[in-house]
């Protein structure tokens, strides 16, 4: 019986790796070697044709002394703070009004979810024609309420804050999940809670956002490091301007790359760029630590 058992338990840990040799080839060619080779390709000046020359951390240093990235960084701060921040509270207020037992609210979950699914692109371009100055629906609702005009992705002042306005089109997929962590909070806090008197503030505080805390966390990591990635709605609407104020890191990494042939210097960009977005995400992390694993 003990031969029998260890022949089976043989067995089980051979099938175990051979199942695990597709993940962890996909693993290795998806992932560890295009990093390896992305930090490889910092250390080299290299325009992709002709035969790169070592220069270590030259990429590095130039990029550190260039004014652009600098610019480039603190435009995608800013724009990951406005939409993290705005994003958050608006996906999560949808979330609370989508937990409601209202009729019809399957038709309101799915067509508040529908910009989710519309390719980046067109997106981008409807909101281009939404914001315009001229014509745009955006400004027409600004007036109508007695405010005035604004020029939006015309102004280096109003660009940002209209691209983070088109990024707040698709909260929708942070709402579903909101929704879901909603609807794992048990019933029975709510009901004791209402028993001692709480007010819905009170339930809201003592008990929904505390219980949501995973969620928040999970939520606000994925919108920093996609923040930290925008890219199509500069590209498509404002190529960087005016006066370089959309000029977001990705964007500024891909004209290095593929308009100015500068493989070492947007590997370098790329590089520091895992470095901040890992930085950063261990921050929030340790944040949210102890109140996600104190009520998880």
């Amino acid at each position: 019986m003990r031969l029998r058992a260890r022949g089976l338990a043989a067995a089980e840990e051979r099938d175990f790796w051979l199942m695990l040799i597709p993940e962890l080839l996909g693993l290795l060619l998806l992932f560890v070697g295009p990093f390896a080779a992305v930090i490889g390709i910092s250390t080299l000046n290299w325009d992709g044709l002709t035969t790169p020359r070592f220069v270590g951390a030259g990429n590095y240093a130039t990029l550190f002394n260039d004014n652009i990235f600098w610019l480039s960084l603190y435009n995608t701060v800013y724009y990951t703070v406005l939409s993290v921040g705005v994003g958050t509270m608006l996906a999560f207020s949808v979330a609370l009004l989508w937990n409601q037992p209202i009729r019809g609210m399957p038709i309101y979950r799915t067509l508040f979810y529908v910009p989710v699914i519309i390719p980046a692109v067109a997106g981008s371009l409807v909101w281009g024609m939404l914001l315009n100055p001229s014509f745009g629906t955006v400004n027409y609702v600004l007036n109508a309420v007695g405010l005035p005009a604004l020029q939006w992705l015309q102004s280096p002042v109003w660009a940002k804050p209209g691209l983070v306005l088109l990024g707040l089109w698709t909260v929708g997929n942070a709402a579903v999940i909101y929704l879901a962590g909603l609807k794992g909070i048990p019933s029975v806090l709510y009901e004791a809670a209402k028993i001692d008197g709480a007010g819905p503030w009170s339930r809201l505080v003592s008990i929904t956002i505390p219980m949501m805390a995973p969620t928040l966390l999970f939520n606000i990591v994925m919108g920093l490091v996609g923040s930290f990635q925008v890219f199509t709605s500069a590209y498509v609407l404002t190529s960087g301007g005016p006066a370089n104020s959309t000029m977001f890191y990705i964007l500024y990494l891909y004209q290095n790359a593929f308009q100015n042939f500068h493989m070492g210097l947007a590997s370098a960009q790329a590089v520091s760029l895992l470095v901040i977005t890992f930085g950063l995400s261990l921050l929030v992390v340790r944040f949210f630590g102890s109140r996600t694993y104190a009520y998880g």
